[in-house]
């Protein structure tokens, strides 16, 4: 793996075919297990509580809102799950299938997409579980994250001329920030990406690109030096 980091500036303005998720909650690493997702409480050191609960899909990632203690789902469509109850409690059904899934709870906003074609960024609405905006034109998506202090989403994509790019998107405006290329080893395509908001850092992989074409890696492949932007 090759990773990648760069500081940000604020700019102020394996899917199973199953359908279960599993909720595993108190710093419990969650575990797919050919299921999906995983949550458990833990009274004592020594004890959990597994509950597996059916998204309606192959689930794919998840992520958490501990402020309305809500656990989003990505499986096709978005599922917004309660922790309190441990039920599903809305199903959003978006243009393309859902397969990322980032929440910013200041903002009361969740952001998605799909991994492949012509993938759209949409935002969510925490408080209404509707659709607010959708950001159309990225290419080829292996992740993305939020910055919950600058209010900025991080896209991880191989774009229409099979470069390997990171995105960043304003929370507010819905517009491009910046573009970066990437430039990772031989035979290494663009990965996952998560962010450090106290530090600023965002930080992106690169995968081995057994998993592409051929004509894409000899394409992609540039033996360059990775960057670090500050």
């Amino acid at each position: 793996m090759y990773p990648v980091s760069f500081r940000s500036r604020s700019p102020r303005a394996p899917k199973a075919a199953a359908t279960a998720v599993a909720a595993l909650a108190c710093a419990v690493q969650a575990s797919a297990a050919g299921q999906g997702l995983a949550a458990a409480r833990i009274p004592i050191a020594s004890q959990f509580r597994v509950r597996n609960i059916n998204v309606g899909g192959a689930s794919s990632q998840v992520a958490v809102d501990p402020m309305t203690r809500t656990a989003w789902v990505a499986a096709g469509h978005l599922v917004r799950i309660s922790e309190a109850t441990q039920r599903v409690a809305a199903k959003i059904n978006v243009d393309v299938n859902v397969d990322f899934v980032a929440v910013d709870p200041g903002r009361h906003a969740v952001w998605t997409t799909c991994s492949y074609g012509l993938c759209s960024l949409t935002e969510v609405s925490e408080k209404t579980n509707k659709i607010t905006h959708q950001v159309g034109g990225l290419g080829t998506v292996s992740g993305i994250a939020v910055d919950t202090r600058t209010g900025v989403v991080w896209v991880a994509e191989v774009d229409a001329a099979h470069h390997n790019v990171v995105l960043a998107l304003s929370e507010t405006t819905h517009r491009v920030l910046s573009r970066i290329r990437l430039r990772f080893g031989p035979g290494h395509v663009v990965g996952g990406i998560t962010v450090d908001p106290k530090s600023g850092t965002v930080w992106v992989s690169g995968v081995p690109c057994d998993i592409c074409s051929v004509q894409s890696c000899s394409e992609r492949a540039t033996p360059k030096r990775p960057k670090r932007f500050t």
